[in-house]
């Protein structure tokens, strides 16, 4: 029978689990007898392959925080930019006349013209697409070359 701290002896565990350790956080903190106990995620092509081992440059498959976080920001800053940049403008010239106190209670109708205008954007699923795609292939680029696109701020 095993103690607390070692492994049991009727428990088969993948090779990509059972690594030996090494040097005490150099992979991870949490410790189980001889072996490093990892996320369970082996390094695959999909994450490491590519040219420049960032990926695989034709992998159209989006990760969970690119497609809940990273795309809808980069639609938000879109949307400013382009397809509300009247309401956004109204909104701005509200605030600037009204000051940072007042502006709160004083440009309520442009704040939820401009947040309705974002909103029916985000729901859009043409603009959508094309700013997915458009991650897609600033991912694959970097995927490529090994080199970032410096994204304009808006």
């Amino acid at each position: 029978m095993a103690t607390k701290n070692e492994k049991p002896d009727d428990v088969e565990l993948p090779e990509f689990i059972m690594e030996p350790k090494k040097e005490q956080g150099v992979v991870g903190d949490r410790i189980w007898g001889p072996y490093r106990v990892h996320s369970g995620i082996p390094n695959s092509e999909k994450y490491s392959g590519g040219p420049h081992g960032l990926g695989d440059p034709d992998d159209q498959f989006l990760r969970r925080v690119e497609s809940t976080i990273l795309i809808p920001n980069m639609i938000k800053k879109k949307a400013n930019a382009t397809w509300c940049q009247v309401v956004n403008e109204q909104f701005f010239k509200c605030a600037e006349q009204y000051g940072m106190w007042r502006m709160s209670y004083k440009c309520r109708a442009e704040a939820t013209e401009l947040r309705e205008c974002v909103h029916k954007v985000l729901t859009d699923e043409s603009k959508v697409n094309e700013v997915t795609q458009e991650y897609l292939d600033m991912r694959a680029e970097y995927r490529r070359t090994g080199k970032r696109k410096l994204l304009k701020r808006a």
